[in-house]
């Protein structure tokens, strides 16, 4: 993995200066690599993954002790992060809330799946 940029407690402490008179050199980013989510039931949620929207299970570091899954698909990575206590998220889903979107050029058949699979939308 990469190199630490500065411990968790000592983030808050830090102030960057925006000031517009100084010249700004922007990180070189290519892409998005991955999106981490927290999961109650990382064998379910992999299932979710699989089965519904296709992405395939890769294999994640050995020296991960941790329960989680990695996946990929549509050059996206999703990393499960498995905790029993994780909040649940059933319901109506929250515009304002963490999630992430697809692109589909579907909708229709997008739906048609969804009520097949007796997923709630």
């Amino acid at each position: 993995m990469g190199k630490e940029i500065m411990k968790a407690e000592t983030a808050e402490e830090t102030t960057f200066n925006w000031s517009s008179d100084e010249e700004i050199t922007r990180m070189p980013l290519l892409a998005l690599n991955h999106v981490s989510f927290v999961c109650k039931s990382v064998p379910t949620s992999v299932q979710f993954y699989e089965q519904v929207l296709g992405f395939v299970l890769i294999q994640r570091p050995s020296s991960f002790d941790f329960d989680g899954a990695w996946l990929f698909s549509h050059g996206i990575g999703i990393h499960l992060l498995g905790k029993e206590d994780a909040p649940s998220k059933k319901g109506k889903i929250n515009p304002k809330d963490n999630h992430i979107s697809f692109q589909c050029s579907d909708m229709n058949l997008i739906i048609e799946r969804l009520e097949e699979l007796r997923l709630s939308m």
